[in-house]
């Protein structure tokens, strides 16, 4: 479909809007191609006038494999040919964006992914499209900006910041777990000793080198060497640890890389004050995320670095350079800081 087929049915709008804008997602994602098939039959289903189809994990393949070809399976498909959490986390990662793209096609409803999720072998997961109208302020929001331009200033492209938890390497999941904690505890001690003692034994070294320069007095050529062996210990240490100890002040901030798993491209480290104790904090290692109103990509909270000085910024993967939101982690809103 090249643009979305204006009929005189909500429903069927929707339903065309939805098939458009899974022409903007990345070819090759069965999440994608799933819920285009699902569309493509739950719009054939109404246009007959006949309820929506609910299909499991089973039908979704067999008409996955019609529609986009391919050899049958040798083996029965089980769940985990689509994992109902994964397409949830898909669904709803990209929900703003999603709904920005149907208010701008003029559309009063929303085509609504709704995932049962089954246990065991005989109760699968299915799957299904149901509708929704569209907030109105939502309605009026895109319509104050017309069909043909959706977007012409920061104020108008906003988004919504969801958080899942990170996942972390080896390294920090022996420090910070998988789970939030309250730094007055058992794990919060284990934490700031893991910070302490590479700042501790960075100054063993320091003083180890002086005393051993200091009794070995000789020309000043040998001193370059053990001098420069402590300064870049120290600079990797501050460096490597530094988003950890800016965490009293900032409150978040930029998980390092030797923290993040290989399949985490981006978290953060997360200090918020608890309610009933206020002086006492609560550490979590989290990752911030939204669907980019612009391209419906995935919005990643990162350093703003010489652009935004001082600033965590969200940016989206897709066009990292244009596409550039602000990052409040308190009401877990940004706004285009780009004008376009």
């Amino acid at each position: 479909m090249d643009k979305p087929t204006h009929s005189g049915s909500p429903t069927l709008s929707a339903l065309d809007a939805l098939l458009h804008w899974l022409q903007t997602e990345p070819p090759q994602s069965k999440h994608r191609d799933v819920l285009v098939v699902l569309a493509l039959r739950t719009r054939d289903a109404l246009t007959r006038g006949i309820e929506s189809p609910v299909a499991d994990v089973r039908q979704l393949a067999a008409w996955h494999r019609d529609h986009y070809g391919g050899a049958a399976p040798v083996e029965p498909i089980t769940g985990k040919w689509l994992p109902g959490t994964q397409m949830e986390r898909w669904w709803g990662s990209r929900e703003t964006g999603r709904r920005q793209f149907a208010v701008t096609a003029g559309c009063t409803m929303e085509a609504v992914l709704a995932i049962d999720v089954g246990g065991g072998r005989g109760n699968q997961t299915t799957y299904r499209f149901r509708f929704a109208p569209l907030p109105v302020a939502e309605i009026e929001a895109g319509g104050s900006a017309g069909p043909e331009e959706p977007v012409v200033a920061g104020e108008v492209l906003r988004v919504t910041y969801k958080t899942e938890p990170a996942k972390g390497s080896w390294r920090a999941r022996l420090v910070v777990g998988s789970e939030p904690f309250v730094m007055r505890s058992a794990r919060g001690a284990i934490l700031i000793t893991a910070i302490a003692v590479p700042f501790a034994v960075a100054m063993l070294c320091a003083l180890a080198c002086a005393f051993i320069v200091g009794n070995h007095v000789g020309s000043l050529a040998s001193w370059p060497g053990p001098l420069a062996f402590v300064a870049a210990l120290m600079a990797m240490v501050t460096w490597g640890l530094r988003p950890f100890w800016q965490l009293p002040t900032l409150r978040v901030t930029i998980a390092p890389e030797w923290a993040l798993a290989f399949s985490q491209f981006h978290a953060q480290l997360r200090l918020t004050r608890d309610n009933d104790h206020k002086r006492q904090g609560r550490f979590s290692f989290v990752r911030f995320y939204s669907s980019c109103p612009i391209c419906v990509g995935t919005v990643e909270v990162r350093d703003g670095h010489r652009m935004f000085p001082g600033r965590l910024v969200g940016c989206c993967s897709d066009n990292p350079r244009e596409h550039v939101f602000s990052f409040d982690a308190v009401t877990l809103g940004g706004r285009l800081l780009i004008e376009r």
